[in-house]
């Protein structure tokens, strides 16, 4: 069952078996659509029924077997960020990334957002510490869980609990995050262009977050 479609061509509400979907909102940007859904279990059989909201980030400048623009998906990831955090305020909620495969660019954007948060907790860590004061700080949201890069057996440590890490320089390891994460799915980050993006994308974002030219984590 589907009800009028919205200006994008989609349904406002449509059924899918026993759980219907409801648009609320859709928000047209330079590279990206953000939608709030609603979506819900139509079946009472003693089980629970309540809405849940679903808010849905589709990238429209993104090709398959390529990357994106910087500013594009630092727009994009930032969006992401945003909802993220406000979402969490009450409770931890499920993240779900797709493409068509679920590698290139999927995988692409899981690195990216690993990556990013361990730059966003080491200059939060810095900037805590006195050792660095940013000048257009887009801190990292208080207890988010940062990672810092796989241990030699392959485990994840949490940034903050990380006593070893010098909070002055510290590696952001692109190579080995890809490889960790090729490690769970094949054919993640599946193109050299995508592998080259995230490099490219982790200098632009340093930039942009401490609003400064001169001053890099080391690669």
């Amino acid at each position: 069952m589907k009800k009028k479609d919205d200006e994008d061509g989609l349904p406002i509400s449509t059924t899918f078996g026993n759980f219907s979907v409801t648009q609320q909102a859709s928000e047209p940007g330079a590279s990206f659509i953000r939608r709030v859904l609603v979506v819900q279990n139509t079946t009472a059989d003693g089980g629970t029924n309540t809405p849940r909201r679903v808010i849905q980030l589709q990238m429209t400048h993104w090709e398959d077997f390529n990357a994106p623009r910087k500013d594009d998906f630092h727009a994009f990831l930032q969006q992401y960020y945003d909802d993220l955090e406000k979402m969490n305020a009450n409770s931890r909620v499920p993240v779900l990334v797709h493409c068509s495969a679920g590698v290139g660019r999927t995988g692409t954007f899981i690195a990216a957002d690993i990556l990013a948060r361990y730059i966003r907790g080491h200059f939060e860590n810095a900037k805590q510490d006195g050792k660095f004061e940013p000048l257009d700080a887009e801190g990292a949201p208080e207890g988010e869980p940062v990672y810092a890069n796989l241990s030699p057996l392959g485990t994840a440590f949490l940034l903050k609990n990380r006593e070893t890490l010098n909070k002055t320089s510290s590696v952001v390891d692109v190579f080995r995050t890809v490889l960790w994460l090729r490690s769970q799915r094949r054919l993640f980050v599946q193109q050299d262009t995508q592998y080259i993006f995230l490099y490219d994308f982790l200098s632009y974002y340093i930039r942009r977050f401490t609003g400064e030219e001169g001053r890099f984590l080391a690669f």
